[in-house]
């Protein structure tokens, strides 16, 4: 088991999927705890509706409460500009060795892992747990062998999913913490 597992990612915004993910980690003894990480300058991921970091922060760290497994970090905030995954890990490391922890990253970012910065270095030093969150059965035979496989039951949603319905005036309650849903609406009102 691992000290802790990191969740990063745009949470553009967080919703109930990010917390069932974290929760199976623990639940499934792949980690003692969840470390979620929102990142400032994604350069992978670019998208015109996205909130600013210290709201999507703020989201985040409200969706934590009361949660003793889970925690918040800000060492991928745009602080550090353009920032990778190699950049990220070698942050991390100056305090914890690599062997402490996975990275939790989405069936879709291993299938596309080539495209990372360092992909080979990444593979040989950080131990990666892939997650996913459809309905079809992930096909290892695809991934790198050095990819360790989270099976868990799907949970269907998308920050995409809840972007949409928010400029489409549509109810998001039960797709996002209940804590969160009143910031958000007002955060998403600023941004249009």
């Amino acid at each position: 088991m691992f000290d802790f597992a990191i969740l990063g990612g745009a949470f553009n915004p967080i919703h109930n999927g990010h917390l069932y993910i974290a929760k199976e980690v623990i639940k499934q003894e792949i980690a003692r705890k969840v470390i979620f990480m929102p990142n400032g300058n994604h350069p992978l991921k670019k998208t015109s509706l996205l909130l600013p970091y210290e709201q999507r922060y703020h989201l985040v760290d409200l969706a934590l409460q009361n949660q003793s497994f889970f925690k918040i970090s800000n060492l991928d905030s745009p602080q550090y500009g353009v920032n990778y995954t190699y950049n990220l890990i070698q942050r991390i490391s100056k305090d914890t060795p690599l062997s402490k922890f996975t990275f939790l990253i989405g069936y879709d970012n291993a299938l596309n892992f080539s495209q990372w910065y360092q992909p080979e270095w990444l593979l040989e030093n950080v131990n990666f747990t892939v997650v996913s969150r459809t309905t079809s059965t992930p096909d290892a035979n695809y991934l790198d062998k050095r990819f360790r496989l989270l099976k868990i039951s799907p949970y269907d949603i998308s920050s995409s999913e809840i972007r949409d319905k928010l400029e489409k005036g549509q109810d998001i309650s039960g797709l996002v913490p209940p804590q969160i849903l009143a910031h958000l609406l007002q955060y998403w009102r600023e941004l249009l």
